[in-house]
This record gives C-alpha cells, structure tokens and sequence, in this order.
C-alpha cells in the first residue's frame, strides 16, 4: 500500500510567492484549502503525521525520536523544493516549534524563509514544558482541548460549560462530553462510551508526544523575523505573555496579532479562515515591496 508523500502542494501558481506550512497533524492537512484559495502564494503543506517516527511516537511511548530528528527530515522535503528568496515557513500549533528548528537550520546555509509565521504555537520554553504525569493526568485540561477540536474537525461546536469538564472523576468527565457531543450533534446519537475515549485517548496521546518531545529541546534564539497570529481562543489563556513564550526565541521583536475563532476553527471555519489567509495576503504583498523588518499586519478582530 502506498504512503502519501511528506510533503504535497496544495496550490500551484505562476507567482513567485511560496508558502510552505508545517502541520501537526490533529486535522486534516486539507484544513489549509482555506487559505490555499485566497492567497497569491504557491502553498506547500508538510504533514508531520507522515513522518513515521513522529506517528509512532504517540501510539507507542518507547519509539525515540526529536524536535532536531523531526525538523532534519522536514529541512531536506524543503530543500528538493529550491525556492525563490522572499518564500514564508508556518507552522501550526506544535508544527510552529518544528517549524522554528527547521528555520534556524536552513539558515546555517543562507536558505531560510523570508518571514516565519507561527499560528497559535507555544514556543519550547521551560514554562511551557509540562511534567509527563501532569499531562496524562489533567484530563479536565485535555478535554476542554479536546472539545474545542472536536467541533472544529467535525463542524459542529459542542455546547458544554468549562465547570462540567472537571471536579469529577474521569469516566463520568468522559460520559458528559459524549452527551454533550451527541445533543450538538457533534456525534451520531447511538455513540458509546467506548468510542468517546478511543477518540479522547488519541487526543491525549498526540498531547504527551508533543509535549515530550519539547522537554529536552533548548534551542537558541532565532535571528530572523517572526510574525505570530494567536487565536481570540487558544489553547491558554496566558494574556500576560501574548507571545506565548517566543519573545525569549528570537532577537527581534515578535510582530504579533489575534485572529478570530479558536485553536482549531482558524484554519476550519470558513470566515476564521478567510480572515487569516487576507492577513497572510497583506504579508506577502508587504514583503515584495518592503524589507521584513518594517512588515506590519493587520487582522480583524
């Protein structure tokens, strides 16, 4: 059985713009069809599920593997690429981190993007680097991620009150989600408990390989401009650091925005997503007429 490949182009165009972005995997890398229509740009999408050490990594704990193994690979997809100057990484989510390493490294031989564009992506700093067993046990956490995935991947947002998603114990958490889920019509209404925690354990486990993965990587700071959307409703909720940790990254200043929806709906919802692709649009038009240290964005609240 054929593999997809690593990394596939979901537009092509006679422009000279190129956009390359890293994805996580969680949704479909197709979520970025969006974008791909509304910007005059070649979109180029690396999906970090095909790269099977990383797959491994979250269905089996003992497969090894690394921020640096992982960005190499994606390094090389990159290369075979031989894009124009001026040419934009992204990453998303945890493909932000990836796509920070993979940036630095292509700047080691003069090959690195123009601008790197990290959407709603945590940096790997120390704060942000959760103890194992904290993360396999805050499931109240995990859930509220969880539903906020869900509605974005299905369509359909589950309508659940924050209070609801803790102070009890697991499998009754697990249970009121999947009423939840069954009255938004998120899933179909014969669902049973035991598909909602196949659904949630999944989750969870793509959570604690990334966040694993993070522990050991301290990398230096990036010299290069980064340009960061965070989400109206992201993953935290840390607005004393709106930068989500990048600032302690990089030697330039952080150009930073917020984009409507939530850490999943700013790439699946149609409008969320159309309001970002005229952001990175204004990007892309700037930066061929200005040098990527003036670019200033503006995004719609």
């Amino acid at each position: 059985m054929a593999t997809r490949p690593i990394l596939t182009t979901l537009k092509t165009t006679a422009s000279n713009n190129h956009m390359v972005c890293i994805h996580p995997g969680a949704l479909k890398a197709s979520c970025y069809e969006t974008l791909a229509s509304k910007i005059d740009a070649n979109l180029h999408v690396i999906d970090l599920q095909m790269i099977q050490a990383y797959l491994f990594a979250a269905l089996d704990p003992t497969v090894k593997t690394s921020v640096e193994e992982i960005a190499e690979i994606c390094r090389v997809e990159i290369l075979k690429l031989d894009l124009p100057q001026g040419w934009m990484l992204a990453g998303w989510s945890f493909g932000g981190v990836i796509s920070f390493e993979v940036a630095s490294r292509l700047r080691e031989n003069g090959s690195e993007p123009r601008t790197l564009v990290l959407l709603d992506s945590i940096a790997p700093v120390p704060r942000y680097k959760l103890d194992p067993v904290k993360v396999k046990n805050s499931i109240s956490v995990a859930l509220k991620w969880f539903v906020m995935y869900m509605g974005a991947h299905r369509g359909k947002p589950i309508q659940i009150k924050g209070r609801h998603l803790k102070g009890a114990p697991r499998e009754i958490l697990l249970k009121r989600v999947l009423q939840a889920s069954i009255d938004s019509g998120t899933l179909p209404p014969r669902t049973e408990y035991g598909g909602i925690k196949k659904l949630v354990d999944s989750f969870v486990a793509g959570l604690e390989r990334n966040n694993n993965l993070t522990i050991p990587y301290f990398p230096k700071k990036y010299p290069g401009q980064i340009v960061l959307f965070r989400a109206h409703r992201g993953l935290l909720r840390t607005w004393f650091d709106f930068n989500l940790g990048w600032s302690a990254l990089t030697t330039q200043k952080v150009i930073r925005h917020r984009t409507p929806g939530d850490h999943y709906s700013m790439l699946t919802d149609t409008q969320h997503a159309e309001q970002l692709a005229c952001a990175l649009e204004k990007m892309i038009k700037n930066q061929n007429t200005k040098p990527a240290t003036s670019l200033q964005v503006q995004v719609s609240h």
